[in-house]
């Protein structure tokens, strides 16, 4: 038996401010149906005071629960279903499948009616939906609860029924339409690992939040009103950008726009008039959007026995290659900010102290609002150099490798090369391209995005000198440019002929499944990245037009930057980076994996980027513990030859080593 569920609720909460758990835990949050359909039987929508018997005795006997998001769904029928309803648990297991989650695997997108253009399914979601659901599922304008018996609302809810029975046919056509209905053994078991973390949440100090927050809004309030009064009230807040732009031309500084780059380079003009500098860094001040993330916390914190967390901080699948995204706290764009004494400023927030530059300080205190309760501690592992590492394994580099092994330090090494000096007499400056070099030449950079990167580091460079830097690196990772060259051959060899080709154990095949064909480049755990409908083109590649028109694959996917479903072009350094990043993330989750079987004492919290974070008790916080943890987070056996290193540390707040 399978069984299709999706749950339509009330609240007077919005639960894109306080998220799912606040939402679900309000007591205004109620059910006001649930769709569902049994194998491929028509769908029901039951609504209160209806029989539910049909779908509670198949949900005993169900091989199969697939909800869309389906940690919403769980939640609502674990908490509100059975607390209302008496209805039975439904356990978090194997059987639960995540339809987002699935569709994440393949590089689907993960909205429903996203989902379905991208797979062209017949049954689409309703776009009325968002219509019914304002009317039916949050309080009217006099602030009160809409009914279904009422009839002024009675037409509204026939059509909220009418979308959510839609909603699970359509769900059901997606599920079809995959290569897979369910994801993969060790995926579930990831998908699992992330919502046990998503469930755990992130300890938070919310007495310094709450105290750092009411500080800067009143200093934001008084700050403020310099605007106004230097511009002669052309501007009055720090987010009017047009009028802080035509105000600066009007006094002979033409700005192109106010990004953060374009604010700071103006600040360096020594000539610049006073009063425009003044707007400048009241604006560069009072802008900074790190900020909201005080006000982040406080709407979506949840209080239980005098702790506070924050919830379902991580998107399980976010990125195509598999990497964790944030969301809610977005704990994943943290700013890089610190301060030398983070308990005193913590400190001066509380008591209300005078703070030089209190915004700038409550940017950088960010991270130790994540704060271990009393009797437990944080642990956090960072992955040495994961990417580079698993580049060069992936290149077979054995050269490369062995340095890595050996201690030497890759940056000092590129700068040797690129300025032709010996290894120990390579400048500090000469490291910092050489830096700016490994970190942004590794999957197909051309001179232009590289002077780019480069600026945006604060090093500026010629067109000669990107070239003479791109040129270097090809030159001494030769290995790392046959790879970009050797994927993109086996990928267009396996679009055109329909066999597997592979280049240095990296394997590509095609297959067609449900009317869709996709083409898949294997893993060295055995999951695959998958591209959708691929094919042949001849162009021009960025950055590679000197090769002339050469055959290109194409697949349909969401563009990064319009994020609509579109035609895109897998170059070489694409597909590269796809494989490595996409390793990486295998190796963080199999290693998180590790901890949890083997380590039970410490409960994982989440991963940002290249770090696995946890918290255990203190009195198992010892310099064995740390030892054995960062072993377990890199103890994988499926990358032979590359060996992994991390570097842990204990801290009672988190921060960045």
């Amino acid at each position: 038996m399978t069984i299709y569920l999706d749950f339509e609720t009330y609240s007077e909460l919005n639960i894109r401010e306080v998220g799912a758990v606040r939402y679900i835990t309000h007591p205004s949050t109620q059910i006001i149906c649930l769709g569902y359909a049994l194998n491929d039987d028509e769908p029901s929508v039951w609504s209160v005071g209806q029989d539910l018997s049909p779908l509670l005795d198949a949900i005993h006997t169900s091989d199969k629960v697939y909800a869309y998001n389906a940690m919403f769904d769980w939640r609502v029928w674990n908490y509100i279903g059975c607390r209302d309803f008496n209805w039975p648990k439904l356990p978090l297991g194997t059987r639960i499948i995540d339809v987002q989650a699935l569709c994440a695997c393949y590089q689907i997108p993960q909205n429903l009616d996203d989902a379905g253009t991208a797979l062209g399914i017949t049954h689409r979601k309703d776009k009325a939906g968002s219509t019914f659901i304002k009317l039916c599922c949050q309080p009217d304008r006099t602030g009160l609860q809409p009914f279904p018996h009422d009839h002024a609302s009675r037409q509204a809810f026939d059509g909220l029924f009418k979308y959510c029975a839609r909603d699970v046919v359509a769900m059901r056509e997606v599920v079809k339409k995959l290569p897979r209905p369910e994801l993969i053994p060790q995926e579930q078991d990831i998908w699992l690992l992330t919502q046990a973390m998503n469930n755990t949440g992130l300890p938070i100090d919310y007495k310094a939040v709450r105290a750092i927050n009411n500080y800067l809004q009143k200093y934001v309030k008084e700050t403020t009103t310099q605007l106004p009064a230097i511009t002669g009230g052309k501007v009055t807040t720090p987010g009017q950008i047009k009028r802080i732009v035509d105000w600066c031309a009007g006094q002979e500084v033409f700005l192109p726009n106010l990004t953060a780059e374009t604010v700071e380079s103006t600040l360096l003009d020594e000539v610049l008039p006073f009063q425009v500098r003044r707007v400048l860094e009241l604006r560069q001040e009072l802008g900074r959007s790190s900020t909201a993330k005080y006000k982040k916390i406080l709407a979506q914190a949840h209080g239980d026995n005098g702790e506070w967390r924050v919830y379902d901080n991580l998107r399980y699948h976010g990125a195509g290659t598999g990497r964790w995204t944030g969301q809610g706290f977005q704990m994943h764009n943290l700013p890089r900010a610190t301060v030398e004494n983070p308990e005193e400023m913590i400190e001066a927030f509380i008591n209300n102290q005078p703070i030089e530059n209190p915004v700038y300080v409550a940017k950088a205190l960010i991270r130790s609002m994540i704060k271990a309760p009393k009797g437990y501690t944080l642990a956090v592992a960072d992955y040495t150099a994961i990417e580079n590492w698993l580049l060069a394994w992936a290149a077979k580099d054995e050269v490369t490798l062995q340095n890595l092994i050996d201690g030497k330090d890759q940056y000092k090494d590129m700068a040797s090369a690129r300025f032709h000096v010996d290894y120990d007499n390579v400048t500090p400056e000469q490291r910092r391209i050489g830096k700016v070099i490994i970190l942004g030449c590794g999957y197909g950079m051309g001179k232009k995005r590289f002077r780019e990167v480069a600026a945006a580091n604060g090093i500026i460079i010629t067109e000669d000198e990107a070239q003479e830097s791109v040129d270097a690196y090809r030159f001494k990772y030769h290995l790392v440019k046959e790879l970009w060259a050797g994927c993109r051959n086996a990928a267009t060899q396996a679009v055109i002929t329909g066999k597997s080709y592979s280049y240095n154990d990296i394997l590509f095949g095609t297959f067609a499944r449900n009317g869709i064909r996709w083409l898949a480049m294997k893993l060295p755990t055995g999951k695959c990245l998958y591209y959708a409908n691929p094919s042949i083109k001849e162009e021009l590649i960025k950055d590679y037009e000197y090769m002339g028109p050469v055959p290109c694959v194409t697949h349909y996917g969401t563009d990064p930057y319009t994020k609509k479903w579109t035609r895109l072009k897998l170059i070489p350094g694409r597909i590269v980076e796809n494989y490595v990043q996409a390793t990486a993330r295998e190796v963080m989750a199999y290693g998180m994996l590790n901890v949890v079987e083997k380590m039970p004492f410490i409960k994982m919290l989440g991963s940002v980027h290249d770090e696995a974070i946890a918290i255990l008790p203190k009195a198992y916080a010892t310099e064995g513990v740390l030892e054995e943890f960062n072993r377990e987070v890199c103890n994988v056996n499926f990358i032979p030859g590359c060996p992994l290193r991390a570097k842990g540390f204990f801290s009672k707040r988190y921060k960045k080593d």
